[in-house]
């Protein structure tokens, strides 16, 4: 799916270029990259846990075969500061039962208090069934935030590529709706 590689690649310079523009825009220090500081927006902050829940569209098949495919997803996150988190997914494939599991590192950039943050992340699964295998990741997302009667929520939208150990490298783009508790 060439059309999802070349994605990948303009998501992943409009990232950099954001978070390069809002860098030097902003006060340059080590702590308001890391999340560190005490500007906590209300949107973004340090100690959040959320909840995702998704639709995806795939290049590959659940067993590796090269039919593009749709299905839902959930998933968890974690932050420990506000710009540094972990997560972790699950996938269902033509809505089959979740076979696979995957785990991130988080890097999230918020811009200032307009609500949106992009974020880039890598890791590594397991898929247990159809296609046993390891999986490693890579990818660029964005989210938009806002609230509603004091809960905060939040649509996202995220591309990665997997590189599974048994079938063929593929593309993910994730679309949803994350919950911050």
């Amino acid at each position: 799916m060439n059309y999802a590689k070349g994605w990948l690649t303009v998501v992943s310079s409009v990232f950099v270029a954001f978070c390069t523009e809002s860098t030097f825009a902003a006060d340059f220090s080590t702590d308001a990259l890391l999340g560190l500081d005490d500007r906590d927006s209300g949107l973004y902050s340090r100690n959040e846990f959320s909840l995702d829940v998704y639709g995806f569209g795939a290049s590959r098949d659940k067993d590796g075969k090269s039919t593009t495919t749709w299905g839902p997803g959930v998933g968890a996150n974690y932050f420990f500061t506000k710009t540094i988190g972990v997560g972790a997914d699950s996938s269902a494939d033509a809505f089959t039962v979740p076979y696979m599991l995957n785990s991130s590192g988080i890097y999230r950039y918020p811009f200032n208090d307009c609500g949106f943050a992009a974020y880039g992340f890598g890791g590594f699964g397991r898929q247990w069934k159809y296609s046993p295998q390891w999986l490693g990741h890579i990818g660029v997302g964005g989210e938009y935030r806002c609230t509603w009667s004091g809960y905060v929520g939040s649509v996202f939208v995220d591309v990665r590529e997997e590189f599974p150990t048994e079938t063929k490298d593929y593309t993910v783009v994730r679309f949803g709706f994350r919950i911050k508790f």
